[in-house]
């Protein structure tokens, strides 16, 4: 059949795809981009901490912000982080709930601040 190479998820997997899903449907809409305050774009479900290093928190609500897809690539970056319009708060939450990944991400971005100014200096 034609759909025999299609991989099915597990029980457990997709039970967190129903909860986070549910939980996406209850965030506050806000209808612009927290971090440039476009409202003329698509916004994403952007993730503070991202959900490769910290899964954790992954389908916490607070981790998670209304980004256009352009924020949400760039708060990847170190280097545009701070240049968002809601990065102190994005940094506060984040302190507030795990200050160990707020002071990576500090450290982060002071490192590439320095290699930055190395290369362009």
């Amino acid at each position: 059949m034609w759909y025999s190479n299609i991989r099915k998820v597990s029980k457990k997997k997709a039970a967190k795809y129903r909860a986070r899903k549910k939980m996406y449907e209850k965030l506050e809409t806000f209808g612009y981009c927290s971090g440039c305050g476009r409202s003329d774009v698509i916004l994403t479900n952007s993730h503070l901490l991202s959900q490769y290093h910290y899964s954790k928190y992954m389908d916490k609500a607070w981790n998670i912000k209304q980004h256009c897809v352009t924020c949400n690539t760039n708060w990847q970056n170190p280097l545009k982080r701070p240049a968002f319009l809601d990065y102190a708060e994005s940094m506060e939450i984040i302190k507030e709930h795990d200050e160990a990944a707020s002071l990576e991400l500090i450290g982060k971005e002071e490192l590439n601040t320095i290699k930055f100014n190395i290369s362009h200096g």
